[in-house]
């Protein structure tokens, strides 16, 4: 089990690497302004997902558990996300963070 977790992990970060690589080698002909705004989305992609990543990890499930009782949609995505969240805290964290990290110091204007 824990085995196919690490190959699942290493999948994701592989087609996400290879995604923004080859994305960041076909913006960098275009303009100076385009290249800047494309920069700051990927910035904030990045600082998105770390906020997730943390989010998950501090939350208590106590009171998703008492929104899940008042029939709140959403407390059920988030009960789910708080019971796994090492493994949301390591997709959001280090994978899609420090890739948007990367990518954001090859995009060089």
């Amino acid at each position: 089990m824990k085995d196919r977790w690490i190959v699942q992990v290493f999948i994701i970060s592989f087609i996400l690497s290879a995604i923004f690589s080859g994305l960041s080698n076909f913006l960098s002909d275009f303009n100076v302004i385009i290249l800047f705004v494309i920069i700051l989305i990927v910035i904030g992609i990045g600082i998105l997902f770390d906020m997730i990543g943390v989010a998950t990890l501090t939350a208590e499930e106590a009171p998703f558990h008492a929104m899940s009782t008042k029939k709140i949609k959403e407390a059920a995505s988030c009960i789910t996300l708080l019971k796994n969240n090492t493994k949301v805290s390591s997709i959001c964290n280090d994978i899609v963070g420090d890739i948007c990290g990367i990518v954001s110091r090859r995009l060089r204007c």
